[in-house]
């Protein structure tokens, strides 16, 4: 960006808060921006005729399209006539200002006030859920409630009981109430959780389980890698990454757990690389690979030339490669790798290289960190699989969607 588009943008959003504080100057508090100082009854919205507090109008006209949040995308990259063609009703202080107010939009607050027709003797109260919206854009309501029937819905929600008799005996003292809940997920967030996030990870995570129980770290040394024992992000798609994120965000067992599941795949990426490194340096092993490798021994193979078993590597590579199945116990391979031949014949001989001196200490050292993972790993499944039947039965939402048109064929 150029010193002028600077100056625009810094001027724009100076001029913007300016004019912000100008006209706020009588809402200094929540309680007067949000329920406009509660002059207005919380429950009539524009299609009863009445019309919302000024900062949940506001925030409501902000949600109203999730096109805000490109702008602030296209302006910088020069995309400008795509934006006046996409976005032709967003000024450039609306584009870049929507961002920032979406960030007080993870608020949810319940507004409970006293029923118009609540009789005297028989107290009623409404439920104005202003976090939550149905596909008409109006707000979720719960009328007509009870006392104990208020306790058992905040409960419902997680809140707090301290905070729960608090509210119940505000609503008796002055008839109205507010509180601040969390953020309550729907049967569409999770369909989108299960399909991106759940279903992936759950296979992969017991994929990675199969994988220690054979001591197979899938390690790689170029580039320098566990291929499938990898932090829990990795086996998803970059998309659903967000979506993973959110699944963090509202359960933080969860994500204690994800965090300690990745640092232990890292510890072992660093064990593994150790085990490997003193393998090759170790003499026996060079002297016992050299000794394999010797134009007799491959003869007997039916092997011409090294470079049938090893391809592209280079001559440098070729013990390192040995190496990596040695430390990966590597089963016998299906003919069709070019190593078969060669790895089948001599397999158990250099496995044997693990118990060398030297080796000896790294390889224990390595089994003792994947046990770890292991432990973690299975946690770790077992508390998403846990989530996800939870959520399936509470939102009657099922782990995948059966493909119709295979279903009839």
């Amino acid at each position: 960006m150029r010193p002028l588009d600077w100056t625009v943008l810094v001027t724009s959003l100076v001029s913007i808060v300016a004019y912000g504080l100008y006209r706020s100057r009588g809402s200094d508090t929540v309680d007067r921006y949000l329920l406009a100082s509660r002059s207005r009854s919380p429950w009539r919205f524009p299609a009863g005729g009445g019309e919302l507090p000024a900062g949940l109008r506001a925030a409501a006209r902000g949600d109203a399209g999730i096109g805000g949040c490109a702008p602030p995308g296209l302006a910088p990259s020069g995309s400008t006539g795509r934006l006046r063609r996409e976005f032709p009703d967003r000024t450039p202080a609306r584009s870049f200002g929507v961002p920032y107010a979406r960030i007080v939009h993870v608020l949810r607050i319940v507004h409970i006030q006293r029923s118009s027709d609540s009789p005297p003797g028989d107290p009623r109260y409404d439920i104005v859920d202003a976090g939550r919206y149905e596909e008409s854009g109006l707000a979720e309501i719960s009328r007509s409630l009870s006392n104990p029937d208020v306790g058992d819905w905040l409960a419902r929600e997680n809140v707090p009981y301290s905070a729960i008799a608090q509210v119940l005996n505000e609503l008796l003292e002055t008839g109205s109430a507010q509180v601040q809940v969390a953020p309550r997920v729907g049967p569409r967030i999770v369909r989108a959780w299960f399909d991106t996030v759940f279903n992936p990870l759950v296979p992969s995570l017991e994929l990675e389980l199969g994988l220690l129980g054979k001591r197979n770290w899938t390690f790689s040394f170029a580039p320098l890698t566990l291929e499938l024992l990898r932090p829990a992000k990795r086996h998803l798609r970059e998309e659903a990454e967000a979506n993973f994120e959110q699944v963090l965000q509202l359960n933080a067992a969860l994500a204690a757990n994800t965090r300690a599941h990745d640092a232990a795949v890292e510890t072992l990426l660093s064990s593994v690389t150790a085990l490997h490194g003193a393998l090759v340096a170790n003499q026996e092993f060079l002297d016992i690979c050299g000794s394999l490798m010797a134009p007799e021994r491959l003869l007997e193979l039916g092997i011409q030339d090294p470079r049938e078993i090893f391809g592209a590597y280079p001559a440098s590579d070729r013990f390192k490669l040995i190496a990596q199945n040695v430390v990966n116990n590597v089963g016998e391979l299906p003919s069709h790798y070019s190593t078969a031949r060669f790895w089948n014949k001599y397999r158990e001989r250099l496995l044997q290289s693990l118990s060398f001196p030297n080796v000896r200490e790294r390889y224990h050292s390595t089994t003792q960190v994947a046990e770890h993972l292991s432990s973690v790993s299975r946690t770790l499944l077992n508390q998403f699989k846990d989530l996800r039947l939870e959520l399936s039965l509470r939102h009657d939402v099922p782990y995948v969607v059966p493909d119709r048109n295979r279903l009839t064929a």
